[in-house]
């Protein structure tokens, strides 16, 4: 019952944090970009429920990482290890792509022609198993050192 109770809890607030994101799309389509002012209901509905999951799971690896190590429970430690290292490198590989892609915007990269937003975040993906399991490597790497 704790498990479904802190589940809830964090759904709840990716639920909160992806209303707010949609809030921002739609105030900046109507502030600045017009591409983005009368989008949908149903789509910017879809949108928040499909992130409401991701962002309550993040909010709940940033809320446990420092303390995953202490957890008596074995697969506790393996299954959220897992997810966190994943999860580390789902987002750095998102930023150094996207950082990429801005360096396309002052120096032309022909290998960046035909990607598109859904290349960047399918690549993300993708790219989170190797460089989660370089954080994965690092961290145990620096608790040997520690001890």
């Amino acid at each position: 019952m704790k498990n479904v109770k802190t589940f809830a809890k964090y759904a709840a607030y990716g639920l909160m944090i992806s209303i707010i994101m949609g809030a921002f799309v739609h105030l900046y389509g109507f502030l600045f970009d017009s591409f983005y002012a009368f989008q949908d209901l149903s789509v910017s509905t879809k949108a928040v429920l499909l992130l409401t999951i991701p962002n309550g799971m993040h909010l709940w690896i940033i809320n446990n990482i420092e303390r995953y190590t202490n957890h008596t429970n074995p697969y506790y430690k393996i299954i959220f290890g897992l997810m966190a290292n994943y999860w580390l490198g789902c987002i750095l590989s998102f930023v150094v792509l996207c950082l990429v892609w801005l360096l396309n915007s002052i120096v032309s990269l022909p290998f960046l022609e035909r990607m598109s937003e859904d290349h960047f975040f399918s690549l993300s993906l993708l790219f989170g198993v190797p460089v989660g399991i370089l954080i994965y490597l690092k961290l145990k790497n620096v608790n040997n050192n520690k001890q």
